[in-house]
């Protein structure tokens, strides 16, 4: 049976969000393969067997140094290609707004329109430049989320699905425990430094699979720049923060950045007609880092 098809049973009862974290557990129950082929839990008892799984043709070690945590996965396969530190509880930076982004398709519609109230961000968080009062779209504040990796958004929209900020907070941990990421603790919407504030590679893998089921996500995260539109009048001008967009194999996910967490970066990567998920935390150059990583899984992995 082709990955291809394989991958199609998958994802077919994974279209409804209100069911993501139900089947993501089900499907994906080991990340680690031990032999050279792999058993994947479906639906229903059923088991299939993959035996078209990547093969090491050579040792080189690309390392840098400049990450503390990385991990790859080949997402048709389920194998891990890279991993180092993947456990380890560290700060996350704007990667948390994945978790944002989440709620949202869990909870709002997108083409409702949001009433922005004041809000106040730290010096060093990202901004689309939301005004109190104005009025604007869902679809429009997940763009600002996820493109300009925006804070202001990310309170909106967490007191658009539960009316406080304290509240959201609670809401993205009860989610975690849900969803099943062991080593997440959330103490705001945005990513903003804190020291209970922190998850790790594995959590912020099983977190970013889950969305890039959603249709509307993978086009929104893929996206370099967007004019967001709200009924007030306003436009703001997004663009992406991930540079590495300009490279054909690359189709989005996340940046994230702060004096704590370092430079993070969440990739999904296009390598050998196959889809690979790349995390890169504590880095001192994500892209860079990420670049590599590419072209040492390319050059390593036969499949």
């Amino acid at each position: 049976m082709s990955n291809l098809l394989i991958t199609l049973f998958i994802v077919s009862d994974l279209l409804l969000p209100s069911i993501w974290a139900k089947n993501i557990q089900e499907k994906y129950v080991s990340l680690e393969p031990n032999t050279k082929t792999q058993k994947v839990i479906l639906t229903k008892g059923k088991q299939i067997e993959l035996s078209n799984l990547p093969v090491k043709n050579s040792e080189q070690i690309f390392y840098t140094n400049l990450s503390d945590t990385l991990f790859a996965i080949d997402l048709n396969t389920n194998f891990v290609l890279l991993d180092k530190n993947s456990y380890s509880k560290v700060p996350m930076a704007s990667l948390t707004k994945l978790m944002t982004a989440y709620l949202t398709f869990e909870n709002l519609q997108l083409d409702d329109i949001a009433t922005v109230s004041q809000f106040n961000l730290s010096s060093e968080e990202s901004y689309m430049g939301l005004f109190p009062g104005e009025k604007i779209s869902i679809r429009d504040l997940l763009y600002g989320l996820l493109v300009e990796s925006a804070g202001d958004a990310a309170i909106i929209l967490g007191r658009e699905i539960s009316d406080t900020d304290l509240k959201f907070v609670s809401r993205m941990n009860e989610t975690a425990k849900k969803i099943g990421l062991t080593s997440t603790n959330f103490e705001n919407p945005s990513g903003v430094d804190s020291p209970s504030h922190y998850s790790s590679a594995r959590d912020l893998a099983t977190l970013a699979r889950i969305l890039l089921n959603d249709n509307e996500f993978k086009n929104i995260v893929k996206t370099k720049e967007f004019d967001a539109k709200s009924t007030s009048g306003y436009i703001h001008h997004l663009a992406n923060t991930n540079k590495l967009l300009d490279n054909g194999m690359i189709f989005g996910v996340k940046t994230g950045k702060t004096n704590l967490a370092g430079e993070c970066l969440i990739t999904l990567a296009r390598i050998k007609n196959h889809d690979v998920l790349i995390i890169v935390m504590g880095s001192k150059n994500r892209f860079t880092e990420t670049t590599n990583i590419i072209s040492w899984i390319g050059s390593s992995y036969v499949w």
